[in-house]
């Protein structure tokens, strides 16, 4: 990332930019930047486990979050992402105990444009060296309300509020990740 200089007001006024990136979810500035080096990274990782014979999937995590705050929705999305972790990572050792799974996640929000009402949910990658059609078998809204629950989350759930798509190199699912 190139040190950005910016000189105006006819000398007066003088700033730098593209010292660091910061680590807040809601920076719009450093949100860009931070997606795309990202994405090259999550590219040559998926590219390598698709060598490699690994299975990968786009799991896209939410609840509904009509009135609550978004430090909530943070708490229970981190806490039942844990135990879905656990599960989806259980799930393949029954396959095959040498099995791996690999997360990669971020979180995202969105703000309805009536009210600004933040809406927080997490992407993740998900890739596997367990058997190929592993996360074909897995009921994700399911598991998701499952895990939410034992997180202590008692409000609603809507129909996709766990959305899983299989990550394959020329799909719309990769051209999202890669964006």
């Amino acid at each position: 990332l190139d040190v950005e200089y910016q000189v105006r007001d006819g000398g007066n006024k003088f700033s730098v930019g593209n010292l660091f990136l910061c680590r807040s979810v809601f920076c719009v500035y450093c949100r860009s930047l931070r997606g795309s080096k990202t994405g090259d990274t999550l590219r040559k990782g998926l590219l390598q486990a698709k060598q490699d014979g690994m299975s990968a999937g786009m799991l896209t995590l939410t609840l509904a979050t009509d009135t609550m705050p978004i430090s909530w929705q943070r708490m229970y999305l981190s806490k039942a992402f844990k135990l879905l972790q656990r599960r989806i990572t259980y799930r393949a050792k029954k396959y095959n105990k040498c099995s791996k799974v690999y997360f990669s996640w971020s979180y995202d929000v969105v703000f309805r444009k009536s009210d600004l009402t933040p809406h927080l949910h997490l992407h993740l990658i998900c890739i596997s060296n367990s058997d190929p059609d592993m996360f074909a078998g897995i009921d994700f809204n399911g598991l998701w309300r499952k895990c939410l629950l034992s997180a202590g989350y008692s409000g609603a759930t809507h129909s996709k509020s766990a959305y899983f798509e299989p990550v394959n190199m020329d799909s719309d699912v990769s051209k999202y990740i890669f964006k």
